[in-house]
This record gives C-alpha cells, sequence and structure tokens, in this order.
C-alpha cells in the first residue's frame, strides 16, 4: 500500500496534490486503491487537514485511523496515519476490462501449439454483445504480442497498456476502436491475431525428459485467477461468462484436451495434428484449459474417462475408480450434472494444486496416487465445483469464498455420505486445523484473512489461501445449523437453480437465503439463535466464545476445535427471521474475524 510520510514543512496543498496522483493514476502508472497519510509530532496536524481535504474533494474516503506513541531516543511522540481509499475506476477490481459496456457472448479460437518457441500463435474471435452505447473493446492481456485486429470484418486501431491500463499485478489493458459505435442490444465481432509470450506465467512446458515416457514434450495451463489473460486477449474476470469453441493444433503423434467436450475425431495434417472442442455452457475466463502430450484414457463410467501418460493410466483408473459414485451423489444434493463429461487429466508433479475443475476436464496432481484410493476426496471437490463455481460463479475474486466455500462443504457432505458422519466430523477437524494455520500464516489482523478481502489492483493469487474454503464451509454449517439439515440441502438445490449459468456475490447469497426462507414457518425460527457480531455460537465451544476470540480476531486454538464442540445446541433466544439476516449483516460487513464469519 502506497503511504506518504507528512510533514510540517509542506502545505496541505502539496499533500493532496501527491495523494491525488497516486489515487487517479497517470498515463505511465496506474491508480492505486488506497494510500496512508502518516506523520508524527507536529505533522499530525497536517495529516487531519490533508485526509479532511481529500474527502472533502471526493478523491478518496477515510477508511481507518490508527494512533500511537513510537519511542525515538527515549521519547514518545505521537503518530498518526489515515487510509483513504478511492473508489476503483473499472467494474472489476482484477480487470481493466469494460464488460460493463460491452461483453463477450462467445468465442473462437485457432491456435497451433509450438514447443520449439514455447508459445501458441494463432487467433481468437469473439462475439460482443452491448450491454451500454459504446465505441470501443477493452480487453485484459498480458506479454501478448498483437498482430492485427478487425471488427465486423474492417481493421480496427488498438493500443496496450495506454492512460494507467498497465500494472504488474494486472497486465496491459487492450484497447480496440470499434469502427462504429454500438447501441445496447448491439452486436459485433472482433478477431485478432496473435502470440503467446514463452514465458507465459499460464502455460507450462516440460521437455521430453520432464516427463514420465521421456520421448515426448508436454504442455499444460492453469488460467485461475487472472492468467487466461496471457492466453488469449479477454475479458478476464468472473462477472463474465462465455461459450466457446477451438481448433488446436499440435504434433504428431499427441493429444490435445481441453475444457470442452471434444467433436470428432483428430485430423491429420502434413505431421500434425487438428483437434476440435465445443462448450455450450458459459463459462469464466478462468476455466479456459488446455493440456497436450503423449496422453491414453480409461474408462472410469457412462460418462468419465482418466487421460495420462500410458505409462501410469492404470494405477490412475484404479485410484480414481469412485468417480461416478461422487457424481451421483453430488446430483442427488445438487442438481443435474449438465456439463455432458467429466473427465480427469492426471498431469506431471509440476502442477501446482492438487486439482483444477477445468469443465469437463479436471486436472488433478499425481500425488494423488496412493494406491488405496485414500486422497479421492480431492476428486470429490472438484466434481462439487460443477455445480459451485462453473456453474454458479463468484461474480469477483473478492467472494471467492462463494465458490471455494460452498465446494468445500459439499466436498464434506458427499465424503460423509459415502463414509459416514464420523467421516465427516473427521473432515471438518482437519479443516478447522488447516483454517488456524492459515490465519496465522497472514495475522489475524491482515486484509486477507476476510472472506470478503478488498482486492482492488491486486493479484488475487497474492491472497490465496485455504481462508475461503474452511471459513466459508463453516459460514454455510453455521446457517445449516439455524435452518437444518434436510431444509438446508434443499436451499443449496435452490441456489444451483436460481444461480445457474450467472454470477453471485455475497449480497445476492444472502438476499436470496433470506427469500427462500422468508415463508417458513415460526417453528424454524424457534431453533434459531440472534446472532450477535459474532456468528459463530453454534459451531465453537463457548469457552472460546466467553473469551471473545473470534471478536478480538486471535486464532482458535486446538482444543477449541474438538468435532464434539462444533455441533452444540442453539440456545433459543430469538423467534423471528431478523436473527438470519443479523447472521447475515455479521458476516457480510465486518472484519476479519469476525469479518465473514
Amino acid at each position: 500500500m502506497t503511504e506518504l510520510k507528512i510533514t510540517a514543512k509542506k502545505g496541505t496543498g502539496f499533500y493532496i496534490r501527491a495523494a491525488a496522483t497516486f489515487l487517479r493514476g497517470t498515463d505511465e502508472k496506474p491508480p492505486v486503491p488506497s494510500v496512508i497519510l502518516s506523520g508524527t509530532g507536529s505533522a499530525t496536524t497536517t495529516v487531519v487537514e490533508t485526509a479532511h481535504a481529500i474527502q472533502k474533494q471526493g478523491l478518496a474516503k477515510i477508511t481507518r485511523v490508527e494512533t500511537g506513541y513510537p519511542t525515538t531516543g527515549g521519547q514518545s511522540t505521537a503518530r498518526l496515519a489515515v487510509t483513504l481509499t478511492a473508489d476503483w475506476p473499472f467494474p472489476d477490481p482484477s480487470s481493466y476490462c469494460n464488460f460493463d459496456e460491452v461483453r463477450v457472448e462467445s468465442y473462437a479460437l485457432d491456435l497451433e501449439i509450438n514447443f520449439e518457441k514455447g508459445i501458441l500463435q494463432g487467433s481468437i474471435e469473439l462475439e460482443l454483445l452491448a450491454i451500454q452505447e459504446s465505441s470501443r473493446l477493452v480487453l485484459d492481456t498480458r506479454s501478448l504480442s498483437i498482430s492485427r485486429v478487425t471488427a465486423d470484418g474492417a481493421s480496427a486501431s488498438f493500443q496496450l497498456g495506454s492512460a494507467g491500463r498497465k500494472s504488474e499485478a494486472l497486465g496491459e489493458a487492450l484497447e480496440i476502436e470499434l469502427p462504429k459505435k454500438l447501441s445496447p442490444g448491439e452486436k459485433a465481432k472482433v478477431h485478432i491475431e496473435y502470440a503467446t509470450a514463452p514465458d507465459a506465467v499460464a502455460i507450462q512446458i516440460l521437455s521430453p525428459e520432464q516427463t514420465q515416457g521421456k520421448k515426448h514434450p508436454y504442455l499444460f495451463t492453469q488460467c485461475q485467477a487472472i492468467h487466461a489473460r496471457c492466453l488469449m486477449p479477454c475479458q478476464d474476470t468472473p462477472g463474465v461468462k462465455s461459450k466457446y469453441t477451438a481448433k488446436m493444433t499440435a504434433p504428431s503423434p499427441l493429444t490435445v484436451l481441453m475444457s470442452a467436450v471434444p467433436e470428432g475425431e483428430p485430423k491429420e495434417v502434413d505431421g500434425k495434428r487438428c483437434f476440435y472442442f465445443t462448450q455450450k455452457v458459459p463459462i469464466p475466463s478462468y476455466l479456459l484449459a488446455i493440456a497436450c502430450g503423449n496422453l491414453a484414457s480409461r474408462r472410469l463410467g457412462p460418462r468419465s474417462h482418466v487421460w495420462s501418460e500410458p505409462e501410469a493410466v492404470e494405477a490412475c483408473a484404479f485410484e480414481f475408480s469412485n468417480t461416478e459414485k461422487f457424481m451421483s451423489i453430488g446430483e442427488k444434493l445438487f442438481g443435474e450434472y449438465v456439463w455432458g463429461i467429466y473427465d480427469l487429466l492426471v498431469l506431471p508433479p509440476s502442477f501446482p494444486y492438487g486439482g483444477m475443475e477445468n469443465p469437463c476436464l479436471t486436472f488433478v496432481t499425481p500425488t494423488l496416487l496412493a494406491g488405496d484410493r485414500s486422497l479421492a476426496d480431492v476428486v470429490a471437490h472438484e466434481i462439487t465445483h460443477s455445480w459451485f463455481g462453473n456453474l454458479c460463479t463468484n461474480r469477483s475474486w473478492e467472494c471467492f469464498w462463494l465458490n471455494e466455500g460452498f465446494t468445500k462443504f459439499g466436498e464434506t457432505r458427499i465424503m460423509g455420505n459415502m463414509n459416514g458422519a464420523d467421516y465427516e466430523q473427521l473432515l471438518l477437524r482437519n479443516d478447522c486445523l488447516k483454517l488456524s494455520e492459515d490465519v496465522a500464516l497472514f495475522g489475524p489482523e491482515h486484509e486477507f484473512t476476510k472472506l470478503c478481502p478488498q482486492l482492488k489492483g491486486v493479484d488475487p493469487d497474492d491472497a490465496f489461501s485455504g481462508i475461503p474454503y474452511m471459513k466459508g464451509e463453516l459460514m454455510l454449517r453455521h446457517l445449516e445449523k439455524i435452518v437444518g439439515q434436510e431444509r438446508f440441502e434443499a436451499y443449496l438445490r435452490a441456489h444451483v437453480k436460481r444461480f445457474s449459468g450467472g454470477c453471485l456475490d455475497e449480497n445476492d447469497f444472502k438476499n436470496f437465503f433470506l427469500e427462500h426462507f422468508s415463508s417458513e414457518p415460526p417453528a424454524l425460527h424457534e431453533r434459531c439463535v440472534c446472532v450477535t457480531p459474532v456468528p459463530c455460537s453454534v459451531l465453537m465451544s463457548k469457552s472460546l466464545q466467553r473469551r471473545g476470540a473470534w471478536v478480538h480476531r486471535a486464532v482458535p486454538n486446538e482444543a477449541d476445535m474438538r468435532p464434539d464442540q462444533l455441533h452444540e445446541p442453539a440456545r433459543v433466544d430469538a423467534l423471528k427471521q431478523h436473527c438470519l439476516y443479523r447472521t447475515f449483516h455479521s458476516a457480510v460487513c465486518t472484519g476479519p474475524f469476525p469479518g465473514m464469519f
């Protein structure tokens, strides 16, 4: 965060102009989301005057005030620090794109994999829908080489990273001037020829020596959270969902897989193989996935295969043989599986995650190959994303918990259905311990310990941890305890039906949850807890509540997190539905530990 250290030697006007430069940005530098004004001794008066003037001018709002008396040379001096936060000038905190004006409804990729150069090269054609009157399209990119742009067949001018739309965290904006102004509801097509960079962070290329077979190179992509912009010019926000088709060309005899349904058999052309894919269900950009290598498959069930290098495919087929069982339980809990196929790809060990929920093609790490199916709960997690995340998607990375909290809840519920309630409690205990570790990593006062952190201008990867997973799961378990398991599972199915194919934030969730239970009989509310700013009364032990640990953002210790203490009977302190509203108010509107739980 940018800090301006104020002295009494210069007036408020100087510091107002300096703060405005940071908050508004320049042609060379993007705006910053917030600044801290700090000063000691007599400079504290200048801090107050400057902060008040900035807020009065509408540049930013005062969001935090800190005081202290640091000791220097044996003497204590007053210190004042004021944080001012400005409105982010773009519709998504992690994107430069203008999807509030023009939205990408679908796109068609035509790319060739060049292992020698370490790049993908080709084109993308975007089908646009105007939301507002607009004569420009702004897309996210990072280190892409753009060679040509046309709009509806006519050449279109473009520029990269101008007007402060360039940063290390967010990449470079591609601004395209459309040949004519679009009216709301009007459609257009934009065609872009480009190549990726050899060091694109979304793409990992392995030499033959790094693979299990040692004969062929291997490529895979990882676009979450905001790395799709390294792979293609796009509206790289979870708030935009698009259908896509793709033609992928690779050297023979390699196989290409994508987060889509394959169309027909590959075609052989001049020592190369062309593969075709269609994704009919709209998805956000982070779910685009490509893999290419010497791959073989085995059938797991009527709609599932497992893919890997031939040397490991039999072990993979054994390890993930319960995939169809997971899917059947998921459908019973959450509704119809709409993606057609559910395949697994076991990647080389360099894959940096346990799993990635790409639609139709989940990526998993080979470290799950334990030989006894004991680590297959990762697959249950990724399957649950077929409903939460892939189908009902967080509107921005600030409400990532709406993906992962729901999915973590679903994962443990699926495993409980398979292995019993005791096993579900064991998983929940482990999740609580992991939550403690992750909060300790950041520090309990850190912004990233909130379930809905502020990420304006921040790379979401910097905030990544298990907190949205575990804290979100506990939030949902608290709500389940209030309304009852049967009613809550019915709500989950209604939730999927309501937000299927769309996006939501925490307020959408809150409003729909309260609407769903608005007609419930009074008997429901007799089991509710009138929640104070500590919405954990049925999850954590009463001794912990008495110590006020959650209020003061301390981390519960292991003794306070025994599974038998996670489901204490709720006391009847209120009978009306406003207790549910207060739960959400406490959870959504306040800071780290009580913040969003």
